[in-house]
């Protein structure tokens, strides 16, 4: 018995491209994020007065949500889809920066840079970076080892736009500079379309089709206007 990913039919390029540059940006923001807190942190404990031990709620919160969450946000990708998931995701990561940004102390920056921007990343990351699967089979590790390079570069670039933010804009300005950065995760969900609207194909242009057959199997002495003819004739 054949494998049920064998029978499936992958795109293994084109529109899935899109994709992995989609995952590319997920993995920058979501993940290059856990490396830059250090820079944010600090900025926390001086902006706030508050002492490491508390102040470490807002990345310990962050950090834990954004790989718990993987198997709700896996299961609501699949109830309701993935670009809703990640849509989602993208406007609760906006909205929770800029709210972060006007929190008075510290535990109200913990449940929204923490807390609710945890979860943004939790049900913007998992779906995304499973969504490769659907376009790539022979192709996908490939794709996958692109999509990830996201990682490492969101975690050399994003702590010196962090640092180079607080030097120039203070603490409120950077959350508002990366709260319009994450709006981008509402981008990369508009690129999650489904498959069948990229790789549907219509009766006729299916390659076992009657007319395709047909006109593969010309009679001898037809030219190609009178054969076209005559298979639609066959075919209607």
């Amino acid at each position: 018995m054949k494998n049920e990913k064998d029978e499936k039919t992958y795109a293994e390029g084109g529109y899935g491209w899109l994709t992995v540059i989609g995952c590319f940006i997920v993995t920058f923001f979501v993940r290059g994020t856990v490396a830059s807190l250090g820079i944010l942190f600090i900025a926390f404990v001086e902006h706030y007065g508050k002492g490491s031990g508390a102040t470490s709620w807002v990345p310990s919160m962050y950090g834990s949500l954004g790989l718990a969450l993987a198997p709700v946000a896996a299961a609501s990708a699949k109830r309701f889809s993935h670009r809703r998931v990640v849509m989602t995701g993208g406007i609760l990561a906006f909205t929770s920066l800029m709210t972060g940004s006007f929190a008075s102390n510290v535990w109200q920056l913990a449940l929204t840079v923490g807390t609710l921007h945890g979860m943004a990343a939790g049900m913007s990351y998992s779906p995304t970076t499973s969504y490769m699967a659907y376009y790539f089979n022979k192709r996908h590790s490939i794709a996958t080892g692109i999509g990830f390079t996201g990682i490492g570069m969101g975690s050399m670039v994003l702590p010196l736009i962090f640092q180079l933010c607080l030097d120039k804009y203070g603490l409120q300005g950077t959350l508002w500079i990366y709260a319009a950065m994450s709006a981008h995760l509402c981008i990369c969900a508009a690129i999650l379309r489904p498959v069948s609207l990229i790789s549907k194909r219509t009766p006729s242009q299916a390659p076992n089709h009657p007319v395709h057959l047909c006109l593969r199997n010309p009679a001898v002495g037809e030219t190609a206007v009178t054969r076209t003819k005559s298979c639609a004739n066959r075919t209607l």
